[in-house]
């Protein structure tokens, strides 16, 4: 059994529907958190197939506060199989459940991903549409994440319950888990749409206000972009992994 955990907020609705899509057949559920400014509002338009539990969110988000309710929620609410602890612009094209069966094989309890940043062409930020796919509206593959924010682009993706840990890390002998399945997944990363640069904005603002040592990440795009107008790119096309 394989189930996803995720939240995501209201503003970032035209992502959820290929989210859903591209994962309904790959994994067993959906359970999905919507971060909601009153309890009365509808939920309705993101119940959608293959959407297993939709809950709403009403408190303002901090990355601790959200890491620690989910594992509770996890922890609570399953007994057995696996998570996924992802957010709801991360695709990962892997057989998931034949990855499921090599970590049983090797005794892993989880698989560690690699952030593929997705762009537009130019690097522009347009707004997503219901279709073509995500893969053809964001064609283009870099590294803004690492390269220019030097921000950690690796991530727990998918982990064995009980095991539950922060967003990107898991507690305990990454290097024992490491040697069982030794290779990293590729995720790929569709935040960069047209409102990527307010969220970011009001993301600086959070995490100023929370005391997070990476605060400043979000800042550097923004910059970046309001200097050039787009992302550059062609700066940023340096891979450290194998496609």
């Amino acid at each position: 059994m394989i189930r996803i955990v995720t939240l995501f907020e209201p503003e970032r609705a035209a992502l959820w529907p290929h989210f859903v899509e591209h994962y309904r057949e790959r994994v067993d559920e959906i359970h999905a958190f919507v971060q909601c400014a009153t309890d009365t509002d509808s939920l309705e338009g993101y119940r959608l197939p293959g959407v297993t539990a939709l809950h709403r969110w009403p408190h303002r988000f901090t990355v601790p506060f959200w890491g620690n309710s989910l594992g509770w929620y996890a922890r609570t609410v399953f007994n057995s199989g696996y998570l996924m602890p992802i957010d709801v612009d991360e695709f990962i094209n892997e057989d998931l459940q034949t990855l499921a069966t090599e970590m049983e094989r090797t005794g892993a309890i989880y698989a560690t991903g690699w952030c593929v940043d997705r762009f537009a062409a130019g690097g522009h930020l347009p707004e997503i549409a219901a279709e073509p796919s995500l893969e053809e509206q964001f064609p283009v593959m870099c590294e803004v994440t690492k390269l220019m924010c030097g921000a950690v682009n690796t991530k727990v993706l998918i982990t064995k319950w009980p095991h539950w840990g922060a967003i990107h890390h898991l507690g305990g002998t990454a290097e024992e888990n490491d040697a069982r399945l030794p290779r990293l997944l590729v995720f790929h990363h569709y935040k960069w749409d047209g409102g990527v640069i307010g969220r970011m904005k009001k993301r600086t603002r959070d995490l100023i206000a929370q005391g997070a040592s990476y605060a400043h990440e979000p800042g550097i795009v923004t910059a970046h972009f309001e200097q050039h107008g787009r992302i550059r790119i062609e700066d940023y096309n340096v891979f450290q992994w194998d496609p």
